[in-house]
């Protein structure tokens, strides 16, 4: 509870809580955390919730449903991600809105969960589909079809894009990559209560350290 109290009280306005204790075996302990975090941080703040695909079709629609009354704004990854029908009985199963699509390394990917009815926002991760060109994309299919887009992570690389898409939902952050980002660039734009600003630098507005770099090289 402290950590997502610590992130509303730096501005954030969403934050997102892991699901699946102890390998997923434990959903009424998840439902209790998710409980007490709605608690701890009030009814304004957005809460996500990520399983990290540990669960079947039939538990994680269990499990969305015994949490909606939180006011739940989305749940990532309920199902193996390739399971595009069981995200598709994830999808049916419950009105809290379905993220996927980390794991697409193609715009075929991103075209598959769409036309399978298997997403609601696409959470597709330019260093993973192919560089910017093959996530403008993935990002088209998205308007064509209109779903939310909000990419995975790598919020220095996504901020340009999530700043002129009009159905892009937020930036996502993650503080895991808090101490090798600042490591790998110089002074890298951090975020000021809760948004991160476009830099104004040519390309993505991003030094590299080559010291560390050298430094690290294997």
């Amino acid at each position: 509870m402290q950590e997502a109290q610590s992130m509303v009280a730096q501005g954030y306005q969403k934050i997102k809580v892991k699901l699946g204790v102890e390998g997923g075996t434990r959903p009424r302990r998840d439902v209790e955390r998710i409980r007490k975090v709605r608690e701890a941080i009030g009814p304004d703040i957005d809460v996500l919730v990520d399983a990290n695909n540990c669960w079947d079709a039939a538990t994680a629609v269990q499990v969305a449903n015994r949490i909606r009354d939180y006011d739940i704004y989305l749940f990532e990854e309920p199902v193996f991600a390739d399971d595009i029908t069981g995200l598709a009985r994830f999808k049916r199963g419950t009105d809290i809105p379905l993220g996927t699509g980390e794991h697409e390394y193609t715009k075929f990917g991103i075209r598959d969960l769409v036309i399978n009815d298997a997403v609601d926002i696409v959470q597709v991760d330019v260093a993973r589909v192919g560089g910017y060109t093959e996530i403008l994309k993935a990002a088209a299919i998205t308007q064509a079809w209109n779903l939310k887009f909000a990419p995975h992570a790598m919020e220095h690389m996504h901020s340009h894009l999530v700043s002129a898409l009009p159905n892009a939902l937020f930036l996502e952050r993650l503080m895991m990559f808090e101490e090798i980002t600042n490591d790998i660039f110089i002074d890298p734009p951090m975020p000021t209560k809760g948004f991160l600003a476009v830099p104004e630098a040519t390309g993505l507005g991003l030094r590299l350290n080559m010291d560390f770099i050298r430094d690290n090289e294997e």
